[in-house]
């Protein structure tokens, strides 16, 4: 695929974002030659969802000036396949497949794709849903991961899509929204009773667990370092380092998600034709003996051994 097509491709993938979600710009990820996208849009007798598939770096939707918001749609958004980070209202939280978040286009936010993902976005009322919730907005981020409620959520919307759109009837859709409503209320109310850490115990855990998020989100990059992260998190590299005093260092935790990752391309029957280096230079290795060794040491054989078992198996 040349240049100039594959800015057309991510061009018209742009655009058939904006009409079916809104407010919505998006990125190329710099280390991919060829963009996959595509976006198939349903209407359930009124109650639409949108299943979106891209390998784009970053989606976002940032906050116009003045009075210019359109708050009346929120989305909830299920992870169905490979897994982004979710940076929202000064958070950051990674989604993997299963996974549940609420995300409001009136406040800045963003979804970073660690590669090709597929995901479902159900457009949802949020006047309608904050009249429904005991304190008024709903909180937005990611959803709870257990309980019974998660899991009857996770159940309805996974029928949702399997669903013939066209035989529906504006009663059915509604009926379909007042389930989906009746069953996010509590898992949103879940958030809420979720137990607190205290101090700053609290802060440093979360200060952990976004940087992990940006990590994940960036591991192509080489530069990706303690003195980078700091700086993109906003504190000083003391805390940072106070953060993972617990487990695995920063370094050690940026070290275990490249190669993780170097292995799961190498197992993947798709990049058969890409070779050991180029797939070392995606997730940030620059010198391809010291990819070896390190992957060596992790996975107890060499990077064309392991790719050479795992797609023989």
């Amino acid at each position: 695929m040349t240049q100039q097509a594959l800015m057309q491709d991510f061009a018209n993938w742009t655009q058939a974002l904006r009409s079916v979600c809104g407010r919505f710009q998006s990125w190329l990820a710099p280390e991919h030659s060829l963009f996959i996208g595509e976006i198939l849009h349903h209407d359930i007798g009124g109650f639409a969802y949108t299943t979106i598939s891209t390998n784009a770096g970053r989606i976002a939707c940032e906050r116009p000036p003045g009075d210019q918001v359109d708050d009346r749609t929120c989305f909830l958004i299920v992870q169905e396949a490979g897994h982004s980070v979710l940076r929202h209202q000064g958070e950051a939280v990674e989604l993997r497949p299963g996974d549940m978040a609420l995300m409001c286009p009136e406040f800045d936010c963003d979804i970073l794709p660690c590669g090709l993902i597929r995901h479902t976005s159900f457009h949802l009322d949020r006047q309608a849903l904050g009249r429904r919730l005991a304190g008024g907005d709903p909180r937005f981020g990611k959803l709870p991961t257990a309980g019974l409620t998660t899991l009857l959520l996770r159940s309805l919307v996974s029928q949702v899509t399997h669903l013939d759109a066209q035989a529906a009837t504006p009663e059915e859709g509604a009926a379909l929204s007042e389930a989906l409503h009746a069953l996010l209320i509590p898992a949103l109310d879940q958030r809420h009773d979720l137990p607190l850490e205290s101090g700053e115990h609290q802060a440093l855990t979360g200060l952990k667990r976004n940087a992990l998020a940006l990590i994940d989100a960036s591991l192509g990059q080489p530069l990706l370092s303690p003195n980078w992260l700091a700086q993109e998190l906003g504190v000083s590299v003391r805390n940072l380092y106070r953060a993972f005093e617990d487990g695995d260092s920063i370094c050690q935790s940026i070290m275990r998600a490249r190669l993780e990752r170097s292995a799961a391309d190498l197992s993947s029957p798709m990049l058969q034709r890409a070779s050991i280096t180029e797939i070392a230079y995606r997730w940030g290795f620059t010198d391809s003996a010291h990819f070896s060794r390190a992957f060596r040491k992790r996975f107890a054989c060499t990077p064309k051994d392991y790719r050479r078992q795992t797609l023989a198996g």
